[in-house]
């Protein structure tokens, strides 16, 4: 019987391009992708995230979508097979989300994890129904101040730096496993490597290895130059790819009796295991091999436990 199933999120981010379209586009990809669980989108005011005389304002600015475009998406939005997530970078979304929109889920941004006022003013909403915390960079004071603000409605923290690129070798994947371990709270992993990078699996399977039950991904529709996260990001086709390597751990690497025996290791059994040719019975399940006698490679016998041999 299998575990845990290892959940995958796809992010859009900025690949938007500030374009409604183009985000409905990536949404109907990621809806597509095969075994995506959450799709997460941004929500931010350019204003709010650089001071006047920044030279990424213009930039944000122009990647800004409107009041108006998130109440059609918003609208439009439910897709049976994804849960939206959404990661709001101020608390602009919360004047046109209420009361008109529920938000099932809410990713607080590791950048703004400092900032009690907009922690407190998230936990104050009643039409949020869970927080995701972001850890990335923070210190286990500041994840612990969070965790009281948000109360019982935090249910997973993700980890992963949001550099982009990222270097695979620079990650503290045992982090992982740590924070799983003080928080008692399901931790996911934020993958910003670099997809032309010959490591970038090796990064989620170090994720997974040290307990994360949760691998967010960015998508984009190509890898030209204007998508601000495409270096890190899969295009749809890469993206149904990488979703399948994910199903394979779902498949095959996680149940909930470790101890059992896979069908894959009972063919072997009975092809390679030798058993007594002369044995009595014990039990229905189990057999004593008779004092002096030879073991052959028989798999008549494969089905029985033999842990009562003298």
């Amino acid at each position: 019987m299998f575990g845990k199933k290892i959940e995958l999120m796809c992010e859009i981010a900025s690949n938007h391009q500030g374009c409604l379209h183009r985000l409905m586009v990536l949404t109907d990809y990621a809806a597509n992708a095969g075994f995506a669980d959450f799709l997460k989108v941004q929500i931010w005011s350019a204003k709010n995230l650089y001071v006047e005389d920044s030279d990424k304002l213009s930039v944000f600015e122009r990647l800004e979508l409107s009041d108006e475009a998130w109440h059609q998406y918003l609208d439009c939005f439910p897709y049976d097979r994804l849960r939206l997530v959404i990661e709001p970078f101020d608390t602009r979304f919360i004047d046109f989300a209420s009361p008109r929109h529920e938000i099932e889920i809410c990713k607080i941004p590791p950048s703004r994890i400092l900032d009690r006022r907009f922690l407190e003013t998230l936990a104050d909403c009643s039409f949020i129904s869970t927080f995701f915390l972001g850890v990335s960079g923070a210190y286990i004071g500041e994840i612990e101040r969070a965790l009281d603000i948000l109360g019982d409605r935090c249910k997973k923290m993700i980890y992963g730096y949001q550099n982009f690129p990222s270097k695979v070798d620079l990650v503290n994947f045992g982090k992982i496993r740590a924070l799983k371990e003080r928080f008692n709270l399901d931790i996911g992993y934020a993958d910003h490597s670099e997809t032309t990078d010959s490591r970038n699996f090796s990064a989620v399977v170090a994720a997974l290895a040290n307990g994360a039950s949760l691998i967010e991904k960015h998508i984009c529709l190509s890898h030209c130059a204007n998508e601000v996260d495409h270096v890190s990001a899969l295009t749809p086709d890469e993206f149904k790819r990488f979703s399948k390597q994910i199903e394979v751990f779902n498949k095959h690497g996680r149940y909930e009796n470790c101890l059992d025996l896979t069908d894959e290791e009972m063919n072997y059994r009975s092809q390679m295991f030798c058993f007594p040719r002369s044995s009595e019975k014990v039990s229905e399940t189990k057999v004593r091999a008779v004092e002096g006698t030879s073991f052959f490679r028989d798999g008549c016998n494969a089905s029985l436990r033999c842990d009562e041999f003298v």
